[in-house]
Protein backbone atom coordinates (compact mmCIF):
# COMPACT_ATOMS: atom_id res chain seq x y z
CA UNK A 1 0.00 0.00 0.00
CA UNK A 2 1.27 3.48 -0.79
CA UNK A 3 -0.19 6.74 0.44
CA UNK A 4 1.06 10.09 -0.82
CA UNK A 5 0.61 12.92 1.66
CA UNK A 6 0.75 16.56 0.63
CA UNK A 7 1.32 18.63 3.76
CA UNK A 8 0.53 20.68 5.67
CA UNK A 9 -3.21 21.43 5.41
CA UNK A 10 -4.54 18.02 4.38
CA UNK A 11 -1.95 15.89 6.14
CA UNK A 12 -4.13 14.87 9.09
CA UNK A 13 -7.05 13.83 6.92
CA UNK A 14 -4.87 11.92 4.50
CA UNK A 15 -3.07 10.10 7.27
CA UNK A 16 -6.33 9.26 9.00
CA UNK A 17 -7.75 7.78 5.82
CA UNK A 18 -4.64 5.72 5.14
CA UNK A 19 -5.32 3.14 7.86
CA UNK A 20 -2.12 3.78 9.80
CA UNK A 21 -1.75 2.77 13.43
CA UNK A 22 -1.48 5.46 16.09
CA UNK A 23 2.31 5.19 16.17
CA UNK A 24 2.50 5.30 12.41
CA UNK A 25 0.14 8.26 12.41
CA UNK A 26 2.40 10.14 14.83
CA UNK A 27 5.44 9.52 12.71
CA UNK A 28 3.67 10.51 9.52
CA UNK A 29 2.25 13.68 11.04
CA UNK A 30 5.64 14.72 12.36
CA UNK A 31 7.19 14.33 8.95
CA UNK A 32 4.21 15.92 7.23
CA UNK A 33 4.68 19.14 9.15
CA UNK A 34 7.49 20.02 6.76
CA UNK A 35 7.03 21.01 3.17
CA UNK A 36 7.19 18.65 0.24
CA UNK A 37 5.60 15.24 -0.17
CA UNK A 38 5.72 12.19 2.06
CA UNK A 39 5.24 8.72 0.69
CA UNK A 40 4.30 5.87 3.03
CA UNK A 41 4.42 2.22 2.10
CA UNK A 42 4.25 -1.11 3.96
CA UNK A 43 5.96 -3.64 1.72
CA UNK A 44 5.79 -6.62 4.13
CA UNK A 45 3.80 -8.06 7.04
CA UNK A 46 6.45 -7.51 9.71
CA UNK A 47 5.11 -4.07 10.58
CA UNK A 48 7.99 -2.50 8.76
CA UNK A 49 7.07 0.55 6.81
CA UNK A 50 8.78 3.33 4.97
CA UNK A 51 8.45 7.08 4.90
CA UNK A 52 10.04 9.08 2.15
CA UNK A 53 10.08 12.82 2.35
CA UNK A 54 10.41 14.83 -0.83
CA UNK A 55 11.14 18.49 -1.27
CA UNK A 56 11.45 20.20 -4.66
CA UNK A 57 11.61 16.77 -6.29
CA UNK A 58 14.68 15.73 -4.30
CA UNK A 59 14.44 12.90 -1.77
CA UNK A 60 15.42 14.29 1.62
CA UNK A 61 14.99 11.27 3.86
CA UNK A 62 14.10 7.58 3.72
CA UNK A 63 13.17 5.95 7.04
CA UNK A 64 12.39 2.30 7.82
CA UNK A 65 10.79 1.39 11.14
CA UNK A 66 9.55 -1.95 12.49
CA UNK A 67 6.93 -1.16 15.13
CA UNK A 68 6.79 -4.78 16.29
CA UNK A 69 9.98 -4.40 18.30
CA UNK A 70 10.13 -2.28 21.52
CA UNK A 71 13.52 -0.87 20.65
CA UNK A 72 12.26 0.16 17.28
CA UNK A 73 9.28 1.83 18.89
CA UNK A 74 11.81 3.91 20.79
CA UNK A 75 13.60 4.57 17.51
CA UNK A 76 10.29 5.66 16.07
CA UNK A 77 9.91 8.34 18.74
CA UNK A 78 13.40 9.59 17.92
CA UNK A 79 12.46 9.73 14.25
CA UNK A 80 9.34 11.72 15.14
CA UNK A 81 11.54 14.36 16.73
CA UNK A 82 13.81 14.22 13.69
CA UNK A 83 10.80 14.71 11.45
CA UNK A 84 9.67 17.77 13.35
CA UNK A 85 13.12 19.34 13.13
CA UNK A 86 13.35 18.46 9.45
CA UNK A 87 9.95 19.97 8.79
CA UNK A 88 10.84 23.15 10.63
CA UNK A 89 14.15 23.47 8.81
CA UNK A 90 15.10 22.94 5.22
CA UNK A 91 11.64 22.23 3.91
CA UNK A 92 10.06 25.30 5.43
CA UNK A 93 12.30 27.86 3.80
CA UNK A 94 11.35 26.96 0.25
CA UNK A 95 7.67 27.58 0.95
CA UNK A 96 8.09 30.98 2.57
CA UNK A 97 5.37 33.15 1.05
CA UNK A 98 6.41 35.73 -1.49
CA UNK A 99 6.37 39.34 -0.37
CA UNK A 100 4.32 41.26 -2.89
CA UNK A 101 4.90 44.87 -3.93
CA UNK A 102 1.98 46.07 -6.05
CA UNK A 103 3.91 49.14 -7.19
CA UNK A 104 0.81 51.30 -7.09
CA UNK A 105 2.53 53.86 -4.87
CA UNK A 106 5.96 55.47 -4.57
CA UNK A 107 5.93 55.06 -0.80
CA UNK A 108 8.84 52.97 0.43
CA UNK A 109 11.04 53.69 -2.59
CA UNK A 110 14.48 55.21 -2.10
CA UNK A 111 15.33 56.96 -5.36
CA UNK A 112 18.86 57.31 -6.73
CA UNK A 113 19.46 59.64 -9.73
CA UNK A 114 15.77 59.88 -10.49
CA UNK A 115 12.17 60.28 -9.39
CA UNK A 116 9.20 57.93 -9.50
CA UNK A 117 5.59 58.43 -10.43
CA UNK A 118 2.57 56.14 -10.52
CA UNK A 119 0.10 55.80 -13.36
CA UNK A 120 -1.61 53.35 -15.68
CA UNK A 121 0.37 51.88 -18.54
CA UNK A 122 -1.12 49.36 -20.98
CA UNK A 123 -3.79 48.23 -18.54
CA UNK A 124 -1.63 48.02 -15.39
CA UNK A 125 -0.94 50.33 -12.47
CA UNK A 126 2.79 50.86 -12.61
CA UNK A 127 5.73 52.79 -11.27
CA UNK A 128 7.54 54.87 -13.87
CA UNK A 129 11.14 56.02 -13.33
CA UNK A 130 12.34 59.38 -14.66
CA UNK A 131 15.94 60.64 -14.52
CA UNK A 132 16.87 63.85 -12.73
CA UNK A 133 18.56 66.71 -14.57
CA UNK A 134 22.33 66.32 -14.51
CA UNK A 135 22.16 62.51 -14.56
CA UNK A 136 22.15 61.94 -18.29
CA UNK A 137 25.56 60.47 -19.07
CA UNK A 138 26.09 56.99 -20.60
CA UNK A 139 26.93 55.59 -17.13
CA UNK A 140 23.89 57.09 -15.40
CA UNK A 141 21.09 54.82 -14.32
CA UNK A 142 18.11 55.18 -12.00
CA UNK A 143 17.52 53.02 -8.94
CA UNK A 144 14.33 52.73 -6.91
CA UNK A 145 15.38 50.76 -3.83
CA UNK A 146 12.55 48.97 -2.03
CA UNK A 147 12.51 49.35 1.73
CA UNK A 148 11.96 46.12 3.64
CA UNK A 149 13.37 44.00 0.82
CA UNK A 150 16.42 42.51 2.54
CA UNK A 151 17.73 39.94 0.08
CA UNK A 152 20.57 37.47 -0.34
CA UNK A 153 19.23 34.32 -2.04
CA UNK A 154 15.80 33.75 -3.50
CA UNK A 155 13.47 34.62 -6.36
CA UNK A 156 12.47 38.04 -7.71
CA UNK A 157 9.57 38.30 -10.15
CA UNK A 158 8.32 41.45 -11.84
CA UNK A 159 6.69 42.75 -14.99
CA UNK A 160 8.64 45.41 -16.88
CA UNK A 161 8.04 47.55 -19.95
CA UNK A 162 10.92 49.53 -21.40
CA UNK A 163 11.62 51.48 -24.55
CA UNK A 164 13.87 54.40 -25.51
CA UNK A 165 12.16 57.57 -24.35
CA UNK A 166 11.34 60.32 -26.87
CA UNK A 167 14.45 62.28 -27.76
CA UNK A 168 16.83 59.54 -26.56
CA UNK A 169 20.14 59.06 -28.39
CA UNK A 170 20.17 56.77 -31.41
CA UNK A 171 22.04 54.07 -29.51
CA UNK A 172 19.45 53.90 -26.71
CA UNK A 173 17.93 50.44 -26.32
CA UNK A 174 15.43 50.87 -23.47
CA UNK A 175 17.59 49.26 -20.77
CA UNK A 176 15.38 48.05 -17.92
CA UNK A 177 15.82 45.43 -15.20
CA UNK A 178 16.25 44.47 -11.57
CA UNK A 179 19.13 45.21 -9.22
CA UNK A 180 19.72 42.97 -6.21
CA UNK A 181 22.06 42.77 -3.24
CA UNK A 182 22.05 46.56 -3.44
CA UNK A 183 24.39 48.22 -0.96
CA UNK A 184 23.47 51.45 0.90
CA UNK A 185 22.44 54.32 -1.39
CA UNK A 186 23.05 52.12 -4.42
CA UNK A 187 26.83 52.36 -4.05
CA UNK A 188 27.29 48.77 -5.30
CA UNK A 189 24.89 46.22 -6.71
CA UNK A 190 24.33 43.25 -8.99
CA UNK A 191 21.93 43.75 -11.89
CA UNK A 192 20.34 41.88 -14.78
CA UNK A 193 18.50 43.83 -17.41
CA UNK A 194 16.90 43.76 -20.84
CA UNK A 195 17.63 45.75 -23.99
CA UNK A 196 14.15 45.59 -25.59
CA UNK A 197 15.13 47.29 -28.85
CA UNK A 198 17.70 44.57 -29.54
CA UNK A 199 15.25 41.67 -29.34
CA UNK A 200 14.02 41.94 -32.91
CA UNK A 201 16.89 43.77 -34.55
CA UNK A 202 17.85 42.81 -38.10
CA UNK A 203 21.48 42.38 -37.04
CA UNK A 204 22.09 39.05 -35.29
CA UNK A 205 25.00 40.34 -33.22
CA UNK A 206 22.74 43.08 -31.86
CA UNK A 207 20.08 40.50 -31.02
CA UNK A 208 22.69 38.60 -29.03
CA UNK A 209 22.90 41.61 -26.72
CA UNK A 210 19.25 41.46 -25.61
CA UNK A 211 19.99 40.55 -21.96
CA UNK A 212 22.86 41.68 -19.77
CA UNK A 213 24.43 41.12 -16.36
CA UNK A 214 26.49 43.86 -14.70
CA UNK A 215 27.98 44.46 -11.27
CA UNK A 216 28.21 48.17 -10.63
CA UNK A 217 30.37 50.11 -10.38
CA UNK A 218 33.35 47.83 -11.04
CA UNK A 219 31.99 45.62 -13.83
CA UNK A 220 29.88 47.65 -16.27
CA UNK A 221 28.66 46.06 -19.47
CA UNK A 222 31.50 47.36 -21.66
CA UNK A 223 34.18 45.93 -19.37
CA UNK A 224 32.50 42.53 -19.21
CA UNK A 225 31.98 42.48 -22.98
CA UNK A 226 35.64 43.33 -23.59
CA UNK A 227 37.08 40.87 -21.07
CA UNK A 228 34.48 38.08 -21.49
CA UNK A 229 32.79 38.54 -24.89
CA UNK A 230 29.38 36.90 -25.09
CA UNK A 231 29.51 35.44 -21.58
CA UNK A 232 27.31 37.89 -19.69
CA UNK A 233 24.68 38.67 -22.34
CA UNK A 234 22.37 36.68 -24.56
CA UNK A 235 19.44 36.73 -26.95
CA UNK A 236 15.78 36.65 -25.99
CA UNK A 237 12.77 37.80 -27.99
CA UNK A 238 11.67 41.25 -26.79
CA UNK A 239 9.30 43.96 -27.94
CA UNK A 240 9.98 47.56 -26.92
CA UNK A 241 7.29 49.00 -24.66
CA UNK A 242 5.48 45.67 -24.16
CA UNK A 243 4.88 44.17 -20.73
CA UNK A 244 7.47 41.45 -20.15
CA UNK A 245 7.57 38.94 -17.30
CA UNK A 246 10.97 38.65 -15.69
CA UNK A 247 12.18 36.25 -13.00
CA UNK A 248 15.61 36.32 -11.36
CA UNK A 249 16.72 33.32 -9.29
CA UNK A 250 19.75 33.92 -7.06
CA UNK A 251 21.67 31.29 -5.07
CA UNK A 252 25.13 31.93 -3.70
CA UNK A 253 27.27 33.31 -6.50
CA UNK A 254 24.89 32.17 -9.24
CA UNK A 255 21.96 33.92 -10.88
CA UNK A 256 19.48 32.86 -13.54
CA UNK A 257 17.31 35.19 -15.63
CA UNK A 258 14.01 33.84 -16.95
CA UNK A 259 11.89 35.83 -19.42
CA UNK A 260 8.28 35.39 -20.58
CA UNK A 261 7.67 32.59 -18.05
CA UNK A 262 10.07 30.27 -19.85
CA UNK A 263 11.13 27.04 -18.16
CA UNK A 264 14.77 27.60 -19.13
CA UNK A 265 16.84 30.68 -18.33
CA UNK A 266 17.74 33.19 -21.01
CA UNK A 267 20.90 34.15 -19.13
CA UNK A 268 23.09 32.16 -16.72
CA UNK A 269 25.62 33.86 -14.45
CA UNK A 270 27.90 31.59 -12.44
CA UNK A 271 30.17 34.13 -10.76
CA UNK A 272 28.35 37.11 -9.28
CA UNK A 273 31.07 39.68 -8.72
CA UNK A 274 29.93 40.80 -5.25
CA UNK A 275 30.20 37.24 -4.01
CA UNK A 276 27.59 36.08 -1.50
CA UNK A 277 26.63 39.58 -0.44
CA UNK A 278 23.35 40.66 1.15
CA UNK A 279 21.47 43.81 0.30
CA UNK A 280 18.26 45.33 -1.00
CA UNK A 281 16.25 44.90 -4.21
CA UNK A 282 15.73 47.80 -6.61
CA UNK A 283 13.96 48.69 -9.81
CA UNK A 284 16.59 49.69 -12.37
CA UNK A 285 16.57 51.61 -15.65
CA UNK A 286 18.98 53.61 -17.74
CA UNK A 287 18.37 57.35 -17.74
CA UNK A 288 17.11 57.41 -21.35
CA UNK A 289 14.54 54.64 -20.91
CA UNK A 290 10.79 55.11 -20.71
CA UNK A 291 10.48 52.51 -17.94
CA UNK A 292 7.47 50.96 -16.19
CA UNK A 293 7.34 48.31 -13.44
CA UNK A 294 4.38 46.34 -12.05
CA UNK A 295 3.56 43.37 -9.82
CA UNK A 296 6.85 42.77 -8.04
CA UNK A 297 7.21 39.75 -5.73
CA UNK A 298 10.22 38.63 -3.70
CA UNK A 299 10.67 35.21 -2.13
CA UNK A 300 13.71 34.69 0.10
Amino acid sequence: MAVRIHPPVCAVKQLARSGLSQSEFSLGWALARGSGTIEHSRPCTMGEFEFRRYHNNFERSKIFVDLGNPMRKFACSIIVVFGILLGAGVGRTAEDPAKAFRLDSVNGLELVNGRAEVGEYRGRQAVRLVSLPGHESPRDSILAILSGADFKDGVIEVEVAGAPRPGAPDDARGFIGIAFRVQPSGSRYECVYLRPSNGRAEDQLQRNHSTQYVSEPDYPWFRLRKEHPGEYESYVDLEPGAWTKVKVVVAGIKARLYVHGAAQPALVVNDLRLGEARGQVALWAQWNTDSHFANLAIRN
